[in-house]
């Protein structure tokens, strides 16, 4: 049987990694002629890409942390389309999906890096 903290864990990050690839579904559907990767919603804000990039990290690192693997940061520069982004959404959700951790594990305390911004 799979722990019921994970359970509520993936629960969390799933719906939030469905939003972010919902609102990307939406952004294309009502500007298909824009590449909107290197968009920003503000002066002072990363472009799309490395928003994404970073909204995937948290998951992505907590997965990675426990499988006792070592923490890799998905590149902003990795996220240089659409597609890239919706492939890394889609690889971190199936990360997440595939958490398993002792409840040790969990009340361990761990920082993790989110990376750093370009």
């Amino acid at each position: 049987m799979s722990n019921p903290r994970i359970q509520q864990l993936q629960q969390l990050f799933v719906s939030r990694l469905d939003t972010l690839s919902h609102i990307l579904q939406v952004g294309q559907a009502h500007l298909p002629d824009r590449d909107l990767i290197d968009e920003r919603l503000a002066p002072d804000m990363l472009p799309l890409g490395a928003q994404v990039a970073f909204a995937c990290n948290q998951p992505r690192g907590f997965s990675q942390w426990c499988a006792g693997l070592p923490i890799e940061n998905i590149d902003p520069a990795a996220v240089a389309s659409l597609e890239d982004a919706h492939a890394q959404i889609a690889d971190t959700r199936g990360r997440v999906l595939a958490i398993s951790a002792s409840d040790a594990r969990l009340d361990e305390i761990k920082r993790i890096g989110m990376g750093k911004a370009r």
